[in-house]
């Protein structure tokens, strides 16, 4: 038996306070067990019954470690870079019922996922409510992700990767109605609906068609082979179609409401039971969930916040369970509290500076690399993560199967950025402000309100380019404001993000210029050569030859800065003692929710 998973793989979608922009997918969690061996060269591998690693708690003996010293204890957990997980109490026994209660950063725009534009904590809401044909491994950090059943129970790719055969297990809808392959077919006319213009519709471009062979047997077709062809079909919802085919794809956009009579039919772990605006969204248990048994839990609250302060004072009074995200500057405080375990894990998040490269002066490489020389990122890690994040560097974190980690970070020389400038045509001026054409150098640097660690970074920054003699005016606004200026209309110079990295390497959505008006490419960045080597290694399948591939791409990207990558983060998250079983991965911390439990 397998319980469902939450997010983490290709596009990207808004998040919660650390991570403004996240990578979607969803991996299904594993139940402790034992490792399975993979061949890296089969990428469609259908996974054998829940299987994986125990990591149990790792003491840390290097002192070199950056965490040596750190976490030690008998409530803390630290995971060997994939995952980390909190076993239940020896001899234990999970235990029905209990109320579970977790932080949501903002609000719900829509629980209609296809309408959706918010992020990670926003989608662990519908994750835990529509369900997906299969589940990545978080592994991620080996090579290409592996799949594991889900909605779909089989599959069978074609030797060209051009079509695969898809068997659903025997499941239904909280209302009874059985899950089928007229379900998979209208999702994936939903996603690829230029009416309804899902943010992630590049997904499903390749998908030619969703042939129908019975209830439960279905075929993909995709216009050309490709190793991640499954696993881009995966990450699409299954939605109901006998309920949303009745409301024409035209009107979904523009319905009011926030389709909360939609999220009461779920056919995953649990349905909408109630939602208050700005306060609390209650899922219930769904009975009639696949996996018999499961969920253990009886009811998930989500919580809104509109910053990260109140998360930890709720968390510490008893009022949260979990926190999945904890600022670095938080987590002593965290560990003091009796009730709390913390766990570390190899975390996807990143920061960086997304540069309007379609808006003088940023339409110019010098300027953005001199941006970056100016830059104090070492400066920003020891001074807001404690050394407990690294400079990043590579447009592939480093906890990536292809990153390129011959790729260095650009070192802070404010000379070399002076000078770069210069040769963009820029000069001080009588204050020593820089100059081009009697116009000075400033721009507006934008970022999200109620997250103190971007505010502080935002400031380091200014700080740091006025040295130069740039203005930089730092305006922080809520997150919806933001999102529509950086994604919807593209209105501003630079932008502080935050992004939870695809677990399946893609930089399509967020370098490709086709991205640009229909994906995630917010700096606007257009590169011929990337475009090509972007379209080619699409159609790789042997891992070894896409890594010099992707290699290749690094190389370019970090050559032009489109943006600057700031840091790569390191995961904390926190939960109560009480909860047995909990894991978090490389993909989510919520990776096995369904299988947690309260002890006594």
């Amino acid at each position: 038996m397998r319980p469902q998973g939450s997010p983490s793989h290709t596009g990207s979608s808004w998040s919660e306070s650390t991570d403004l922009v996240d990578a979607m997918s969803h991996s299904q969690p594993l139940p402790p067990g034992k490792n399975r061996s993979r061949t890296a060269k089969i990428l469609f591998a259908l996974v054998a019954v829940g299987v994986a690693a125990v990591v149990g708690i790792v003491k840390l003996l290097d002192s070199d470690d950056p965490d040596a010293g750190w976490l030690s204890g008998p409530d803390e957990y630290h995971g060997d870079g994939a995952w980390v997980w909190k076993p239940a109490r020896e001899g234990s026994e999970p235990r029905r019922g209990g109320e579970l209660r977790l932080a949501l950063f903002g609000d719900m725009d829509s629980f209609n996922p296809y309408v959706s534009t918010v992020g990670a904590e926003e989608r662990n809401v519908l994750d835990l409510i529509f369900p997906r044909l299969a589940y990545e491994e978080p592994n991620a950090h080996q090579g290409p992700p592996t799949l594991r059943p889900n909605i779909a129970e089989s599959w069978k790719p074609s030797a060209d990767g051009k079509t695969v055969q898809l068997t659903l297990r025997e499941s239904r809808w909280s209302d009874g109605t059985p899950i089928s392959a007229e379900d998979v077919r209208f999702s994936w006319e939903a996603a690829r609906s230029k009416l309804i213009n899902w943010r992630h519709r590049s997904l499903v471009t390749n998908v030619e068609d969703v042939e129908i062979h019975g209830p439960r047997e279905c075929e993909v077709h995709f216009a050309t082979g490709s190793p991640y062809n499954l696993l881009d079909i995966s990450d699409i919802y299954i939605v109901p179609e006998h309920i949303l085919s009745k409301i024409p794809f035209e009107t979904w956009s523009t319905r009011a409401g926030k389709w909360i009579e939609l999220a009461k039919v779920g056919g995953g772990p649990f349905r909408l039971e109630a939602y208050k605006h700005n306060e609390l969204v209650t899922l219930v248990r769904n009975p009639d969930f696949w996996d018999d048994g499961k969920p253990y839990i009886e009811r998930v609250h989500f919580r809104a916040f509109a910053s990260t302060d109140p998360m930890i004072e709720a968390l510490i009074s008893g009022e949260l369970d979990v926190l999945r995200k904890v600022p670095f500057d938080k987590a002593a405080r965290v560990k003091t509290n009796p009730a709390t375990c913390v766990l570390t894990y190899q975390s996807r998040s990143y920061g960086f500076v997304a540069w309007n490269n379609r808006r003088p002066p940023f339409d110019d490489p010098r300027v953005r690399t001199a941006m970056t020389h100016a830059i104090h990122r070492t400066n920003i890690v020891a001074a807001e993560f404690s050394q407990r994040s690294k400079v990043a560097a590579a447009a592939v974190p480093s906890c990536f199967w292809a990153s390129n980690k011959d790729i260095r970070p650009l070192p802070f020389d404010q000379d070399t950025a002076r000078r770069l400038l210069a040769e963009a045509g820029f000069a001080p001026g009588s204050t020593g402000v820089l100059e081009r054409d009697g116009e000075p150098l400033a721009f507006e640097l934008l970022s999200n309100q109620g997250h103190r660690t971007r505010a502080d970074i935002c400031e380091d920054i200014r700080r740091r380019l006025e040295e130069i003699g740039v203005t930089v005016t730092v305006t922080l606004v809520p997150r919806r404001d933001l999102s529509v200026k950086v994604i919807r209309e593209h209105s501003f110079d630079a932008a502080l993000l935050g992004m939870n990295a695809p677990t399946k390497v893609d930089l399509w959505p967020f370098f490709h210029s086709r991205s640009i008006g229909d994906g995630a490419n917010f700096a606007q960045y257009e590169s011929p050569e990337v475009d090509a080597l972007l379209e080619r290694v699409r159609h790789v399948f042997d891992p070894a030859e896409a890594k010099k591939l992707w290699d290749e791409i690094q190389v370019i990207i970090h050559r032009d800065q489109p943006v600057t990558m700031l840091y790569e983060e390191r995961g904390i998250a926190a939960c109560n003692k009480r909860l047995q079983n909990v894991r978090a991965t490389i993909v989510s911390v919520y990776d096995n929710l369904p299988t947690w439990w309260f002890s006594d």
